[in-house]
C-alpha cells in the first residue's frame, strides 16, 4: 500500500465503535537481515521471477551464516510466492513499535495486544515487565524488542479496537 496511514484510517472508518481489527506489519528490527538480503539480490540483478527466486533460495541454503540461518526459519522462504514476498517485495514497509503507536493513534485505534503462536515470548515479556500485566505498553514492547530483536521475525500481528 502506498500510504499505509491513509489505508489504516480508511479501514478504521469502517469499524463500529469498539470494533476489532487484526493487523500484520513488518518489524524494522526483525527484518534487518532480510533487508540486507533484499539489497544483495537487487544488486546481483535477480528479479522476482520463479527461476531467480529459486537461485536466491539456493544461495541462502548454501550459505552458512546467521542471516541465512534466520531467513531459513521463516515459513515464507519455502514457497515461490512466499519467498517473492519475503525477498523481492516491491513495496515493503517496516516499522518500529513507536511508529505503530502513532499510526494507531492517528486512526483512532487502541492497541489491545499481540497474537502469539509461541507462548514463551509473552511469558518472557512479563518476567521482564511485571508492571505491564496487560502487555499493552508499546514503549515497553519496543524496549523488549531492542533487547530481543528477532522477537517479531515473521511480523507484528496484533489486535486493535476503535475507540
Amino acid at each position: 500500500m502506498e500510504d499505509p496511514q491513509q489505508g489504516l484510517v480508511a479501514l478504521a472508518g469502517l469499524l463500529h465503535t469498539n470494533g476489532l481489527m487484526n493487523i500484520g506489519l513488518y518489524s524494522k528490527l526483525a527484518r534487518r537481515h532480510i533487508v540486507e538480503l533484499q539489497a544483495h539480490f537487487q544488486q546481483s540483478g535477480l528479479r522476482a521471477t520463479a527461476n531467480d527466486i529459486r537461485q536466491a533460495r539456493a544461495e541462502i541454503i548454501g550459505t552458512d551464516n546467521g542471516i541465512c540461518h534466520r531467513v531459513r526459519q521463516i515459513t515464507d522462504f519455502y514457497s515461490i510466492s512466499g519467498c517473492r514476498d519475503l525477498l523481492f517485495h516491491v513495496q515493503e514497509r517496516c516499522y518500529r513499535l513507536p511508529e505503530i503507536a502513532t499510526l494507531l493513534a492517528k486512526a483512532g485505534l487502541q492497541f489491545l495486544g499481540f497474537g502469539w503462536t509461541d507462548l514463551r515470548t509473552p511469558a518472557r515479556y512479563l518476567r521482564e515487565n511485571p508492571d505491564d500485566p496487560s502487555m499493552t505498553d508499546l514503549s515497553k514492547w519496543d524496549s523488549f524488542e531492542q533487547r530481543h530483536p528477532d522477537t517479531f521475525l515473521g511480523m507484528y500481528i496484533f489486535w486493535c479496537q476503535k475507540a
